[in-house]
């Protein structure tokens, strides 16, 4: 670049940047039409000096974050898992040689994602909900949180939580719920154990709680549900 066009380069390359960011921002979803004539102007602009070109691939590193950042809550994946990590991605974007390069970079991350969610979105939704409800059913007397959970299968909290209700009808806490009634309901039936053991075996600590939640799931309280149900047994 001439030097005496640099502060004036500069001057208009931010305030552009500014623009692409709000742009950027704007995305609610990843649109290949408008991401390909982001492209050109990026190019336009690079090859013909009127951007400074730490600036450009600045825009370029956000616009793939942002994409990324939509990916993970669409779908809930730790995006990792596609690209590899993102910090390493971004630096090979920062030091691109030359404007070809950079539009390749991006194009080839595009691709990469986009190939990955036509393949695996509806096979992966399906297993995932498999192995929670196999999590659930040989934990569900554990203190199991919501982001606890998500960790545990590399996914968004908010993404669990809304893939397993309309895939199963029924919220995690509410089939948490029934499967410690249900248990609770076994040992009060065929066990001679005190209701406050058979509370925190099923994983409510507070007795006086777990008779609330039993009573509104069953209908009667654990004490009553025994005497309608106890099954006599020398075993305890």
């Amino acid at each position: 670049m001439e030097g005496s066009r640099l502060e004036e380069i500069t001057r208009v390359s931010e305030h552009r940047l500014t623009q692409w960011s709000d742009y950027i921002q704007s995305f609610v979803r990843y649109e290949q039409k408008e991401f390909e004539e982001m492209l050109e102007r990026w190019m336009e602009w690079g090859t013909g000096r009127l951007m400074a070109p730490v600036l450009l691939k600045k825009a370029g590193i956000e616009w793939g974050n942002r994409m990324l950042d939509l990916i993970e809550q669409d779908y809930g994946i730790k995006i990792e898992k596609v690209i590899g990590a993102r910090p390493q991605l971004m630096d090979r974007i920062l030091n691109t040689p030359d404007w070809a390069s950079l539009q390749q970079q991006l194009q080839d991350l595009a691709k990469s994602v986009q190939f990955y969610l036509s393949v695996t979105k509806t096979t992966m939704k399906e297993k995932v909900v498999q192995e929670i409800k196999a999590y659930l059913e040989a934990h569900y007397h554990e203190n199991i949180g919501l982001d606890q959970l998500a960790e545990r299968f590399g996914l968004n909290s908010s993404y669990v939580s809304n893939l397993y209700s309309k895939s199963t009808g029924q919220t995690i806490l509410e089939y948490i719920t029934l499967l410690r009634i249900q248990t609770a309901k076994k040992m009060l039936r065929e066990s001679s154990f005190k209701i406050f053991k058979i509370s925190q075996s099923v994983g409510y600590d507070n007795q006086r709680y777990f008779c609330q939640v039993f009573k509104k799931v069953v209908g009667v309280s654990p004490g009553q549900y025994r005497e309608e149900h106890m099954m006599k047994s020398d075993c305890f």
